[in-house]
């Protein structure tokens, strides 16, 4: 059977999360997902709630609920209106770091508009910057409604789908902020959407004011279909296809539509300034970065930068190469992603508190489960490495186990070869040792004649030491210490070696006898033929040849010579495992 592991570990290593605008003419979903640090879009809709006939809230719902089932029930990030939410700067008191919260309470009561019931906030330390020394970010919006955008995905369960809530302003910042590089300065985020239009001052990559206009593009639809007498939906159709701000298709009255939304929007944040003098400086002015649906419309932005002394411009590129509809339009959504898949700059979350424990339970769930896949991971390399040490060793062996074999095969060879020479070699040992004792005899012979002609002595008899002493019985008769035994020390040779035994005459005109057969012996020993030279005693010499009273004793004597060892082996009848080969 096999088993998808790649996409069983994908889905694994895959995080995912479905982004929701809430707007209240359109609807903008953006799913995407992070798998090893790279962040790419599965999914993006835009609902346009009146031209897709879903009129009532019910309808609204459902068909949401059927997007995010169809889309596999992925974690949900809801961005709502900045209408129902309010942020806001404060500055504080200095207090001790554990009192902040206290503070922010107590502040979160004095905020007008409000009115009665429990509030979701949070807060966000801000760098000193103008009038406030001690600044503070806070961002709150009512509970109730809150969860009331919640059920509109599940109403009966609302814990572990949802992880995060943030409002506009907040998603436009972490926006902004994840797609510059640089300190942006002064700049004003604009949010142009259908009916409201967003304004986020943002002072050094930090927020510093936020509010909402109460115009949006489709004042400027109304007033082309008014003008081209003409439905909403084809006016919507001409305001995206034709630039109606020059050219044959100009529509001054469009064109002053546009003014008046230029200008309360550049009122609306001149206003703030001139309340924070001290952020006025020579030379810094701001620029205003649009998004949006209705900054899409052609020769819009061609249009500001001519008639406005700010600087207008376009929102920034993501690098997201799969977002087949422009990113200006999911600004808020592509915001919200990045804040959790890759947080830069900390801002504030209105996640409920019963919703953010659940939060924080799953992320002490999730890190739990990394630290036992990690673990898991850890045991799964040591037993591959283990397997694969252990196959490396079974290997080893196998070929250690191979190669003796193998040795063992030669080493048999061998011992054969060994066997047949052996048998080959009992063949001619015979005669080799044959050869041997008749080139013996003969050089024996050839020096006993070169000793008497340089001594005076002759040879009376040189006879081969097993037929001299044939007659005679060795045993019988023990030797003396430091004399001839031919079955004892006598030899040099353990085992008894070949020989000869010399008797000669010295002559009677030399005085010392003994010295002479000393030098005799001297001469006899440095021959290479003879390993051992030594006097045969009166008592041991053989009968059979001369009868010693007939010899005049002091005159008369016998040496044994014993022959070195052949330089060829010697035969072996014995078996063993072990032949030393013989010598060349």
């Amino acid at each position: 059977m096999r088993i998808p592991v790649l996409p069983y570990i994908r889905s694994h290593l895959t995080r995912q999360i479905l982004a929701v605008d809430l707007g209240s003419s359109h609807i903008k979903l953006f799913f995407a997902e992070k798998f090893l640090g790279r962040t790419h879009v599965v999914q993006q809709k835009i609902i346009d709630l009146q031209a897709e006939g879903l009129l009532s809230a019910e309808e609204v719902n459902r068909h949401l609920r059927e997007l995010v089932a169809q889309w596999g029930d992925p974690p949900l990030a809801l961005v709502l209106p900045q209408l129902v939410t309010l942020s806001q700067v404060i500055d504080l008191p200095w207090v001790k770091e554990g009192e902040i919260q206290t503070v922010v309470e107590n502040q979160t009561v004095n905020l007008v508009g409000l009115g009665g019931g429990s509030v979701v906030y949070d807060y966000v330390r801000l760098r000193p910057f103008g009038k406030y020394a001690n600044p503070f970010w806070i961002t709150i919006s009512r509970e109730l409604e809150i969860l009331r955008q919640i059920e509109r995905f599940n109403p009966e369960e609302q814990q572990g789908f949802i992880c995060e809530v943030s409002n506009a302003a907040s998603a436009l910042i972490s926006s902004y902020m994840a797609l510059v590089s640089t300190n942006p300065g002064r700049v004003v985020l604009v949010d142009f959407g259908a009916t409201t239009t967003v304004v986020v001052v943002l002072i050094d990559g930090q927020c510093a004011f936020a509010t909402t206009l109460p115009i949006g593009s489709e004042s400027f639809t109304n007033t082309i279909a008014t003008l081209k007498h003409v439905p909403f939906e084809e006016a919507e159709a001409l305001k995206r296809s034709q630039n109606l701000f020059w050219g044959p298709g100009f529509l001054p009255a469009l064109a002053s539509i546009v003014e008046i939304w230029r200008k309360d929007l550049e009122k609306t944040v001149q206003d703030w300034a001139d309340e924070n003098p001290e952020l006025k400086s020579r030379g810094q002015t701001f620029r205003f970065v649009l998004c949006g649906g209705g900054s899409e419309q052609p020769g819009l932005l061609s249009f500001l930068k001519q008639s406005s002394r700010f600087g207008y411009e376009q929102w920034p590129k993501s690098g997201l190469d799969d977002s087949r509809i422009p990113i200006e339009r999911f600004a808020a959504c592509h915001g919200i992603v990045r804040r959790i898949f890759a947080p830069k700059t900390q801002v504030p979350s209105l996640l409920p508190k019963s919703l953010a424990a659940a939060k924080k339970q799953q992320q002490q769930l999730m890190l739990a489960n990394w630290v036992a896949l990690g673990l898991l991971s850890l045991i799964f390399l040591v037993m591959l490495v283990s397997s694969m040490y252990k196959f490396t060793l079974s290997r080893s062996k196998k070929n250690l186990v191979k190669e003796a074999r193998l040795v063992l095969a030669q080493t048999l060879e061998i011992e054969e070869l060994y066997k047949r020479r052996e048998h080959e070699y009992q063949k001619v040992f015979p005669l080799l040792h044959r050869q041997k004792e008749v080139t013996d005899s003969l050089k024996a012979i050839q020096i006993m004649q070169t000793l008497r002609r340089s001594n005076d002595v002759w040879l009376v008899l040189l006879a081969d030491q097993e037929r001299y002493f044939a007659t005679n019985n060795p045993a019988a008769i023990p030797a003396a210490p430091g004399t001839f035994s031919p079955d004892s020390s006598g030899s040099s040779n353990p085992i008894g070696q070949a020989g000869f035994v010399a008797e000669m005459m010295i002559a009677d005109k030399r005085g010392d006898k003994l010295q002479v057969l000393h030098d005799l012996r001297a001469l006899l020993e440095k021959e290479p033929l003879f390993q051992n030279v030594d006097t045969v005693p009166e008592s041991k010499r053989s009968t059979n040849f001369f009868d010693p009273k007939q010899l005049p004793l002091d005159r008369y004597h016998s040496l044994h010579l014993e022959l070195s060892p052949p330089d060829f082996p010697q035969h072996s009848s014995g078996k063993s495992n072990h032949l030393e080969s013989p010598s060349p």
